[in-house]
């Protein structure tokens, strides 16, 4: 399981917040809205996956489109379980050059799609199937064996689209919001796809989710720092592979508790060990006391033991590792922070796999929604984002000059 612990302040949770915390999670469990928690506890949904991926080949390369809580999940999963590896390409951002590039050189017939939608109207995913349809107009290999449809099992365009050419359909709850919906047919199809062990993700969402009292800690140290008026709440990631997820939580954050009817709360940011020690720590250090940070890492038995031979420090050390110096940065800074009186929790992911990831997810996932019952707000809507896709869709489809002469 994921466990959080508040270094800095380190006041215990009182009573009355504790039971405040408790009910709030408690009907977070309870809310026939908050469709992530059934996709833990009623798995049997997954044998759908093995069927809808029979076609796929052990030489394809893996295509996934989507966007927002529709790929960052997948994204987040492959970064720290498969890194460097090239066989998965993740179309999430419409740019012509990145389309082009990642799939110079490969035939039509050698990738096998993954489109996902939960709403099956997200315009960048149209548009990318539109654009594979017009890359792939060749392919001797037929459609249906060579993608598959994640949305809502209803009259959206691209359920209608997957039933008119074939394509296998895996259907989305219509309780399962896009940023919960990485323990679900959305991210983990993907991570089948990538021949990732899905049964050990459900093991540690399953575990996490019986741990009240991380929530109920991680709740409190929130809510804590915005009484002292830290209006950013930093992630500090301590390894590329960890990055990813901490995009995943800052949609996650960002949609579901910044809401107009709701009271203030932190931008959420990311920042990754330690690379942003030499570019942002001095604005940490320094700067406005406006932040709560978060430290993610993990526990890594992969470790290269090397004889310092070359540099004065490293002749003194003698034996080092890579690892041991990341973590050497990661407790000086923390040390620094204590020093400092900057405020700061710390999560540890015991092991970098499946059922830790699993349990990092339904980490999040409890914490948020059970913030956002505590605010008496809606953790699984989006109503600021519905404007921009309004004014694009009314730009595409009614092209004019702006002020100052340009033009769509």
């Amino acid at each position: 399981m994921i466990h959080f612990a508040s270094h800095n302040p380190t006041e215990p949770v009182s009573q009355e917040k504790r039971e405040i915390y408790l009910k709030a999670l408690n009907q977070v469990l309870s809310d026939p809205e908050a469709g992530f928690v059934k996709m833990v506890t009623d798995s049997s949904w997954t044998g759908e996956l093995k069927r809808a991926l029979s076609h796929l080949k052990p030489s394809d390369k893996i295509a996934i489109v989507g966007t927002g809580g529709s790929i960052l999940g997948s994204q987040a999963i492959f970064d720290s379980l498969l890194p460097l590896q090239n066989r998965v390409l993740f179309l999430s951002n419409t740019e012509e050059w990145f389309f082009s590039q990642s799939l110079n050189g490969v035939s039509p017939e050698n990738v096998y799609w993954i489109l996902i939608s939960k709403s099956g109207e997200t315009f960048e995913t149209q548009a990318f199937i539109e654009r594979m349809m017009h890359w792939s107009s060749d392919s001797k290999r037929a459609l249906q064996e060579r993608a598959v449809v994640v949305t809502q099992l209803n009259e959206n365009e691209l359920h209608t689209w997957a039933i008119q050419n074939q394509v296998p359909v895996v259907g989305v709850p219509k309780n399962l919001s896009g940023r919960y919906s990485v323990i679900s047919p959305v991210g983990l199809i993907p991570a089948f796809a990538m021949g990732l062990d899905i049964q050990s993700f459900l093991k540690g969402a399953g575990e996490q989710i019986k741990d009240s009292e991380s929530v109920v800690k991680a709740c409190d140290a929130f809510f804590k720092s915005f009484e002292r008026e830290e209006w950013i709440t930093t992630q500090f990631c301590y390894s590329l592979k960890l990055r990813r997820l901490g995009d995943w939580w800052v949609q996650l954050w960002s949609e579901s508790l910044a809401k107009k009817d709701g009271d203030r709360v932190s931008t959420p940011m990311v920042s990754v060990g330690s690379i942003d020690q030499h570019s942002q720590l001095q604005q940490f250090m320094e700067g406005a006391r406006d932040k709560y940070f978060v430290f993610l890492s993990y526990q890594s038995s992969n470790e290269l033991k090397v004889t310092g031979q070359n540099f004065s420090f490293f002749k003194k050390l003698k034996v080092f590792s890579l690892k041991d110096l990341l973590r050497a940065q990661l407790f000086a800074t923390q040390n620094a922070f204590k020093q400092s009186q900057i405020s700061f929790g710390h999560i540890e992911i015991s092991q970098l796999s499946e059922e830790g990831l699993g349990a990092y997810f339904l980490f999040w996932e409890l914490i948020v929604a059970t913030m956002a019952k505590v605010l008496k707000i809606n953790a699984y809507n989006q109503p600021g984002v519905e404007l921009g896709k309004r004014l694009a869709s009314d730009l595409l489809l009614n092209p004019k000059v702006e002020p100052g002469g340009r033009q769509l």
